[in-house]
C-alpha cells in the first residue's frame, strides 16, 4: 500500500532524500554521513506522521556506503508514494471572497479545476489583467486573495520567491501586493513570488509564508 501525502509533503521527501546523496558525493567521513542521515530521518518523521510506518526501517538500514544504495532508497520509496490531488472549487464557494467579475471568476475556477486534475498543487495563480489572483486549500478550506502586480524593477537581477524559496530568474520572477482596508486608511503587504505557478508548486515544501500572505489581516 502507497502513502498518501499531499504535494507539500512529497517535495519535502524527494529534497530531503536528495541531501543524502549530495552528502555522500561531498564527504566520506562516516560520522559526518550518519549525522546527515539521522538529521534527514528527524525532517522526514517529524513532518510527516506516517513516514516512520512506511519507510523508517528502510531509512535506518541505509549505511551510507555507496551512491546505487542511497539511489535504490529514494527509487523505492519515491515509487510507493501517491500524491493527493487538490479538491474541485464551484464558483458560488469564492464569488463572496473574490471581487471579481463573473466573466474572471469563472476562467480562474475553469483554470484551477483543469490544473488540479493535470497534476497535484499545493496552491493555484492566475493572472487577470494587472492582477494575481491565488488559491489556496487547507483543512477542506479555500483561502483566496486578489493581489496587485508590479513591475520588477531589479529587472537584471534573479529574485526570491516568497513562497518556495528559490530564486528564479528576472523573467521568472514578480511582485506582488496584497492590499486590506482599515478603517481610516489601507495597509498591504507586498512579496517576489513565481510567476509560474506550476514551479513554484515542484519547489515548495513550507506555506507559512503563503498562508499568511493570502490571509494577511491589517493590524
Amino acid at each position: 500500500m502507497n502513502l498518501n501525502v499531499t504535494n507539500l509533503e512529497y517535495n519535502l521527501i524527494k529534497k530531503q532524500l536528495k541531501i543524502l546523496e549530495t552528502a555522500y558525493k561531498q564527504s566520506n567521513d562516516k560520522k559526518v554521513l550518519e549525522s546527515v542521515k539521522t538529521r534527514v530521518y528527524f525532517e522526514l518523521t517529524s513532518g510527516i506522521n506516517e513516514f516512520t510506518e512506511y519507510f523508517g526501517k528502510e531509512l535506518e538500514a541505509c549505511q551510507m556506503t555507496n551512491l546505487k544504495e542511497i539511489d535504490e532508497l529514494r527509487e523505492k520509496i519515491m515509487a510507493n508514494l501517491n500524491i493527493k490531488h487538490l479538491p474541485k472549487i464551484e464558483a458560488k464557494s469564492l464569488k463572496k471572497k473574490l471581487k471579481l467579475s463573473d466573466k474572471d471568476l469563472a476562467s480562474l475556477i475553469r483554470g484551477y479545476n483543469e490544473s488540479i486534475n493535470k497534476k497535484p498543487l499545493t496552491y493555484y495563480s492566475q493572472k487577470i489583467d494587472e492582477k494575481l489572483v491565488i488559491l489556496y486549500y487547507e483543512n477542506e478550506e479555500c483561502s483566496a486573495a486578489v493581489c496587485s502586480t508590479i513591475k520588477n524593477k531589479r529587472s537584471l537581477v534573479p529574485g526570491f520567491c516568497h513562497f518556495c524559496n528559490t530564486v528564479r530568474s528576472c523573467d521568472e520572477i514578480l511582485f506582488i501586493a496584497n492590499t486590506r482596508a482599515t478603517k481610516k486608511d489601507y495597509s498591504s503587504i507586498g512579496v517576489y513570488c513565481c510567476l509560474n505557478y506550476e514551479k513554484c508548486n515542484a519547489d515548495i515544501i513550507d506555506t507559512n509564508n503563503l498562508r499568511k500572505f493570502i490571509n494577511y489581516k491589517c493590524d
